[in-house]
């Protein structure tokens, strides 16, 4: 999947190349440059597309990071259960905010 990219990205400026190429030479005398940014326009599309395409059929990892240090994010159970560790520790706290004002020397 990366050298797919690698070398359409790689053909992409090498067209870019060429039509910078074709403009200083021809001096607008002839439409390679023009079917060179063409093919530039095109294939830049169709990379976009292969892309989506890729990430459609499961090809391109949704988690996947270079460094590997990022965690997949939690699946609905996971997420359940973090909430209702939330809910029991807001459960078990103080009920009065006066009190914690008090502590923390905020009192009016």
């Amino acid at each position: 999947m990366r050298i797919v990219v690698v070398i359409a990205f790689i053909l992409i400026i090498g067209s870019l190349a060429s039509a910078l190429y074709f403009m200083m030479k021809d001096r607008g005398n002839s439409k390679r440059m023009v079917y060179s940014l063409m093919f530039r326009v095109g294939f830049s599309i169709a990379l976009f597309l292969f892309i989506l395409f890729a990430n459609w059929m499961g090809w391109i990892p949704v988690d996947w990071h270079p460094d590997r240090s990022l965690k997949p994010l939690p699946g609905p159970a996971a997420v359940r259960q973090i909430v209702a560790s939330a809910r029991r520790k807001r459960q078990r706290r103080p009920q009065g905010r006066r009190s914690d004002q008090a502590k923390n020397g905020l009192s009016s």
